[in-house]
């Protein structure tokens, strides 16, 4: 059976189940999505661009996975998204600036990966609930002490670097 069926699913969450391989991007069929949390998994290659298409999207969480790539600038057009959780994979690249178009966006979840330069101005200017780690950074790069150059391209595995309940838990997101 595939996913793309299941037209009236409102929430999925296949978090901590070992998923492996990427996010697939007939996932985006499912318009009717508010919540898709898919952290804590195997997930690998790039964030797919159809996701900017779920319209109806409330909550995104897809962090602590094997995620690489830039983050997709159509992930701004998710107008309703409240909670962006991309925190712990190996993401690279700067933040697009089309993430200042969500409008409704309160949690932006992004610390732990390759990402660099300035938060964009569009998102920084707004009241947005950020972790101070990613807040107080010139440049969104993890420091070198929290990860050796021979392990650069390995997935976390301490829980360190994994994303803590208590930074992602609010009140849009009662699931963790």
């Amino acid at each position: 059976m595939s996913i793309s069926l299941l037209q009236n699913l409102l929430h999925l969450d296949l978090s901590s189940n070992q998923l492996a391989g990427p996010i697939l991007p007939n996932i985006s069929t499912l318009t009717l999505f508010s919540t898709l949390l898919l952290f804590s998994n195997q997930l690998s290659r790039h964030i797919p661009a159809e996701l900017g298409s779920l319209s109806n999207l409330v909550v995104l969480y897809i962090g602590d996975n094997r995620l690489t790539g830039s983050l997709p600038p159509s992930l701004g057009d998710l107008r309703n998204l409240t909670v962006l959780g991309l925190a712990s994979c190996y993401l690279s690249g700067t933040i697009p600036p089309e993430l200042g178009k969500l409008t409704s966006l309160e949690n932006l979840v992004i610390q732990n990966n390759n990402l660099e330069g300035p938060i964009p101005s569009e998102i920084d200017n707004r009241d947005l609930w950020l972790p101070e780690i990613v807040r107080t950074a010139h440049a969104l790069q993890q420091p070198p002490s929290r990860q050796s150059p021979s392990r650069a391209n390995e997935p976390h595995k301490s829980d360190q670097n994994k994303p803590h309940k208590q930074q992602i838990k609010r009140k849009h997101f009662p699931f963790v």
